[in-house]
């Protein structure tokens, strides 16, 4: 299974509440399936303008993965959903590992993708509440269209909507966050409107980063460089599996360097363009070995050069690296047209 990176930055997330159209809920059965063991039950709640305490929220679609364990755990189920609640609000986890961090998040309903919880401590035979929380907000709620994307071939931009987003001190941001808090990609929005209800700009290179909801931090740009965060996003990041390698460069003594490119095409000016965007970057040792670097390129060839992307490789040259027991290898690679390239070995 592969590790969820999810909706973490727990001060941000736990502080930000967000505005949402009411779900409706109501009372339980008076029976109630009692918790399996191994695994743990999850209750689905909300909370809005009207009540401070949880009601249940019904008939909705939650789904929960493992982000780590603890010692001594119980159970084999690391991951489930969508599921639905039903009429008892809540979704039986029999077999779910525990003691273990979980973090759940809604599928359907007015909580879908916003209303997820960071990184919960879960125990065995647990009845774990899952609250989406509908009250009044400090800050608008924003969304992000496309909702989902697939990471090996995302969209050419995006918009995230809300409220406040200013370029008074310079254009706002978008940051993505790992399961570790760390930010993992950041983006510039290229256009605001005027009114402050929406930004856009470039889809930012997202191919290792995982799956799962991942946090965007929106930010303003502030004066003397600094930025301040106005609202966060939520964005289902879906990577399938690596795609074939569909080109090599030879770096001699039976070593190679593997990547797989696809190429797109458009149109500019009174031209046209072919762009070919290099990924999955694999350093292959003399015994067949493969050590995965981490890295971006392209190459752009344009019919005419006015008003269009000027001709050649992006970045000239990219740095690719392997630290570990085996190897300690530094290749610079230069992408060439038609998805070719050349490589060589720099440290080893």
């Amino acid at each position: 299974m592969q590790k969820f990176s999810g909706i973490v930055f727990l001060a941000l997330l736990t502080a930000l509440n967000f505005n949402f159209k009411k779900c409706g809920g109501g009372n339980l059965p008076n029976s109630t399936p009692p918790p399996p063991q191994p695994g743990f039950n999850v209750f689905t709640t909300y909370t809005d303008y009207t009540q401070l305490q949880p009601l249940p929220l019904p008939d909705v679609n939650i789904s929960g993965q493992v982000t780590s364990e603890l010692n001594n755990t119980t159970g084999n189920v690391v991951e489930f959903g969508p599921s639905n609640t039903e009429g008892y609000a809540l979704v039986v986890v029999s077999g779910g590992v525990t003691p273990a961090y979980w973090t759940f998040w809604f599928d359907s309903g007015s909580c879908e993708g916003l209303a997820a919880t960071v990184p919960s401590l879960v125990v065995e035979n647990e009845n774990f509440t899952l609250n989406c929380d509908l009250g009044d907000s400090t800050t608008s709620a924003f969304g992000i269209t496309p909702w989902e994307i697939n990471t090996y071939s995302p969209p050419a931009d995006w918009t995230v909507t809300g409220a406040g987003i200013s370029s008074q001190y310079g254009m706002p941001e978008l940051e993505y966050l790992n399961g570790n808090g760390a930010v993992v990609a950041t983006t510039t929005a290229t256009s605001v409107e005027p009114d402050g209800d929406s930004m856009s700009g470039a889809t930012p290179g997202l191919s290792g980063v995982g799956n799962g909801p991942f946090a965007g931090l929106v930010l303003n740009a502030g004066p003397n460089g600094t930025h301040n965060v106005i609202g966060v996003v939520v964005q289902q990041l879906n990577t399938p599996p690596p795609p074939s390698f569909n080109g090599e460069a030879s770096l001699g003594n039976g070593q190679t360097l593997e990547w797989y490119y696809t190429e797109t095409t458009g149109t500019c000016y009174e031209g046209s363009y072919t762009d070919w965007q290099f990924s999955n970057f694999t350093y292959v040792d003399a015994n067949g070995y493969q050590y995965p670097m981490n890295g971006d390129a392209a190459y752009i060839s344009s019919s005419v050069q006015q008003e269009c992307p000027p001709t050649g490789p992006e970045p000239a040259s990219l740095p690719l690296g392997y630290t570990g027991a085996n190897h300690n290898i530094m290749i610079s690679f230069t992408a060439e047209y038609g998805g070719a390239g050349s490589a060589t070995i720099t440290q080893q």
